[in-house]
């Protein structure tokens, strides 16, 4: 966790995958799988819930269920959990499974690039991804040492 110098509050998607997720009273859940966002045109995309790994099965939690985002483990604020099997509705991007590892252009500098991490921040209630962050691979060239 960082807090920028205004005061913003923001995560790092790698740092949040496999972190505990605990109940309100901090018995153990299960572990983080993914988050999901929402794509809202020319805004960040915002956090609409977690993909939790919860006996062998992957299920949702809502963000509104969530009460500690940024802690360790991850807090929930409720006591009620569906545990039906995860399905992924239109419209949702799962930052682990779609972004992290994937090619993504770069339109500013017309070039592809692999998104290593992804920054999420705090933006008043709500949470929302904020960066991409990219490594450049150096190009081998053929008969040099790497």
């Amino acid at each position: 966790m960082t807090t920028t110098p205004d005061r913003r509050v923001t995560l790092h998607l790698s740092r949040l995958l496999k972190r505990p997720v605990a109940d309100r009273g901090g018995g153990s859940i299960g572990r983080l799988a993914d988050v999901i966002v929402r794509l809202r045109g020319t805004d960040y995309p915002l956090v609409t819930g977690l993909v939790a790994a919860v006996g062998g099965r992957e299920i949702f939690v809502p963000i509104d269920q969530v009460s500690t985002f940024d802690g360790d483990p991850l807090r929930l604020s409720s006591a009620r959990l569906s545990l039906r099997h995860f399905e992924r509705r239109d419209g949702e991007v799962l930052l682990r499974a779609d972004v992290l590892g994937h090619r993504l252009i770069d339109v500013t500098n017309a070039r592809l690039v692999r998104a290593a991490d992804l920054e999420l921040a705090q933006d008043g209630e709500e949470w929302v991804v904020s960066r991409v962050s990219t490594r450049r691979r150096p190009r081998r060239l053929p008969g040099r040492p790497a």
